[in-house]
């Protein structure tokens, strides 16, 4: 069974701005609406969030347990996934806000954090998943000056766009699952990629409500290397799209598997995939 996306979902490659699309997941009876606007944004304190130290998270009592994903392209080929793995349990509400070709260094296209507390206030999610990166292979203009990717003016910059993203999160309650990015086929481009894990992970040990989640091997070889193709339950399928970067509805569903198994196993919550893919070697 795979959930209906309600708007239509458009992925594109990374260098090109065809369309911009928002779509919505539910795994639960879902009347928000789809369009593009969001609520005024509110200014954020610094109040202790109210989460729990162990990162344990449970169904409520009465209504849905909602999974709010946010990301880019990646961020919809994950949702994709996860809206068909998470399918089979009534208890979730998967709300997909995911956005091509946008990413943490670009807010003068769009800027993420002050569209994420808009949907932080309208969807009240109790887990926030992040796939960012596929877009921030570039450098980041700071108080008028470019600082090239990896340089420590970039590292800076980028990793207070992490901060602000999980400060929002954090404060609105949710505790937060950042997926970090997978091996991609370009080295050069990979190299970049790395370095926004990196970087990310770096700024994310500073905070003990969010979790970072190393994908670099789950759509990888046995030796670890990019892959359009792999056996997955039992059977040889493509699993990367062929720039060498996106990921196709076999791979979408292997990464959703090793995504909601995490979700058990590190925040406690009893979800299952509904129907699980995994490589084998």
């Amino acid at each position: 069974m795979k959930l209906k996306l309600l708007s239509k979902i458009v992925v594109i490659p990374l260098s090109v701005v065809t369309a911009i699309s928002f779509y919505s997941v539910v795994v639960a009876e879902d009347t928000t609406s789809t369009t593009t606007s969001v609520a005024t944004p509110v200014t954020t304190t610094s109040a202790v969030p109210t989460l729990y130290d162990s990162k344990k998270l449970s169904f409520p009592q009465n209504g849905p347990f909602t999974i709010l994903e946010v990301g880019d392209s990646l961020g919809i080929d994950l949702a994709e996934g996860m809206s068909s793995e998470l399918a089979s349990n009534p208890k979730i509400r998967l709300i997909g806000r995911s956005l091509v070709s946008t990413g943490l260094t670009s807010p003068g296209f769009y800027d993420w954090p002050t569209h994420l507390q808009g949907f932080l206030n309208q969807f009240h999610p109790k887990l926030l998943t992040v796939f960012f990166g596929a877009n921030d292979t570039h450098s980041i203009a700071v108080n008028g000056v470019s600082q090239p990717i990896g340089s420590a003016g970039w590292k800076k910059a980028y990793a207070a766009e992490v901060h602000k993203i999980v400060s929002e999160a954090n404060t609105a309650g949710a505790a937060v699952l950042w997926i970090g990015l997978p091996v991609m086929f370009s080295p050069i481009y990979a190299s970049m990629t790395r370095i926004i894990n990196s970087t990310v992970q770096s700024e994310l040990s500073k905070s003990m409500n969010v979790v970072y989640l190393d994908t670099q091997s789950v759509l990888a070889n046995s030796a670890g290397k990019f892959a359009f193709m792999q056996k997955v339950n039992g059977v040889y399928q493509y699993i990367r799209a062929n720039d060498g970067i996106h990921i196709n509805t076999a791979g979408h569903l292997v990464l959703a598997t090793f995504v909601v198994k995490k979700i058990n196993t590190i925040f406690g919550l009893p979800v299952v995939p509904a129907q699980p893919m995994t490589i084998s070697y």
